[in-house]
């Protein structure tokens, strides 16, 4: 297959070095790569830089998009191509926001195109290996899972050590989606955050809550020296822990002793995602990566409401309908047809006791003070001409999600 490289995120160069060592695919062109010249032209010189990504467009055998990038040049290109019918590989970042995810996922429904996120984590041998100890029961039933998470600041300061929430942002996005693929669907986030001010803070913590599945906590801060990555899994019956750097090597342990994985390393993940990318073109995927992706990225807006708010917020996942309209502006109508009403009930009554009205104009008047509500009673019979929410795509998504989900404890 042949790519194609949009944006400069450091994170797409171990894909990079896996292409250039893989002779059944090619990475032949790059745009808009600033800040990675140099590292691309040490992979691979026969890659050819440019500014101009519609020369994107003028090569028919382009199969797929490697979106890495967070700037609005990169995203809107990303959204062209997409619409143009080129597929998309994308490292999600936090600041890409949600607005353009749900853009491209329009081109999908215009067109036969693959959007599919790099969520290496998810592929990750010992992420497998953990899951298959949960579905298994070998940890008995999952009483709560804690995910901690070191890193080096952006910002260094020679007094104390903070991170800024775009930061946070971006290291929760993936940790969000891997809670996710272990536990299933969470409602409700509460985040809280320490050493807050302006735009930094000494530590969060976002605490993701649903019925019947463990509570999940997250927490990142400021590392001391090097990044660290820890997961807990704490069941009845044993304690899974799972550690290292994130997406470079992971170990997994069980306390009680039991079976104790081998180290993996991370240069594995560009193979694994690639692979997993190639069942998804090939309509092999049970699964749509794309859609878990989108959740993630509602868990990050959750969380942001949350801070906002001071309080916990629900996650409402229901898919935007005529019906759902509708019924959003009935209840505005409806709102302002009793306020109406009244306002109109009181100047009836103070009119009859000031002024002298005919009985006949008085009962008039009785009947128009009620007509508002009258008229909004009307039109609800107008709720048949909307169209229900679910259809043959929500069904199938929502039986995706269920493959993809873990049986309950």
């Amino acid at each position: 297959m042949k790519f194609a490289l949009l944006g400069n995120d450091p994170a797409v160069l171990p894909l990079v070095r896996y292409l250039k060592g893989n002779a059944a695919h090619s990475l032949s062109i790059a745009a808009h790569v600033d800040g990675l010249t140099e590292e691309l032209q040490a992979i691979d010189a026969q890659i050819v830089l440019t500014e101009d990504w519609l020369e994107f467009q003028d090569d028919p055998s382009l199969e797929t998009i490697i979106v890495a990038g967070k700037d609005e040049a990169v995203l809107e290109a990303a959204k062209r191509l997409a619409a143009d019918g080129k597929s998309l590989l994308l490292f999600p970042r936090a600041s890409q926001l949600d607005t353009f995810i749900y853009e491209v996922s329009l081109a999908r429904d215009d067109n036969p195109v693959v959007l599919a996120p790099v969520f290496p984590l998810r592929v990750h041998p010992q992420i497998s290996q953990l899951r298959n100890l949960m579905n298994s029961g070998d940890l008995g039933s999952i009483r709560y899972l804690q995910l901690e998470t070191e890193v080096q600041p952006a910002t260094q300061n020679a007094a104390h050590k903070l991170l800024e929430l775009s930061e946070i942002d971006d290291y929760l996005l993936p940790d969000a989606d891997l809670l996710r693929f272990l536990c299933g669907e969470y409602t409700q986030v509460t985040t809280l955050l320490t050493g807050k001010t302006d735009s930094m803070v000494a530590m969060a913590q976002v605490t993701l809550s649903g019925k019947t599945l463990p509570e999940a906590t997250w927490t990142c801060k400021p590392a001391g020296e090097s990044r660290s990555w820890k997961l807990t899994v704490c069941g009845e019956s044993a304690t899974a822990v799972l550690e290292g750097t994130g997406e470079n090597d992971l170990s997994l342990n069980l306390n009680p002793p039991g079976t104790i994985s081998e180290k993996s390393h991370s240069e594995t993940w560009p193979k694994l995602v690639l692979e997993s990318y190639f069942e998804t073109c090939a309509g092999e995927n049970s699964v749509d990566h794309w859609a878990e992706m989108t959740h993630a990225f509602e868990i990050l807006d959750a969380s942001r409401r949350s801070i906002r708010r001071r309080r916990t917020v629900d996650l409402y996942r229901e898919l935007p309908s005529e019906r759902s309209q509708f019924k959003t502006q009935m209840t505005a109508i409806g709102c302002t047809a009793m306020l109406l009403t009244m306002l109109l009930l009181v100047a009836v009554l103070m009119a009859g006791t000031l002024l002298e009205i005919s009985e006949g104009m008085m009962q008039v008047l009785r009947v128009l003070v009620f007509l508002p509500v009258f008229l909004f009673l009307a039109l609800q019979a107008l709720i048949v001409y909307a169209k229900p929410a679910a259809d043959k795509k929500s069904n199938q998504r929502a039986q995706a999600d269920d493959l993809s989900s873990p049986p309950k404890n």
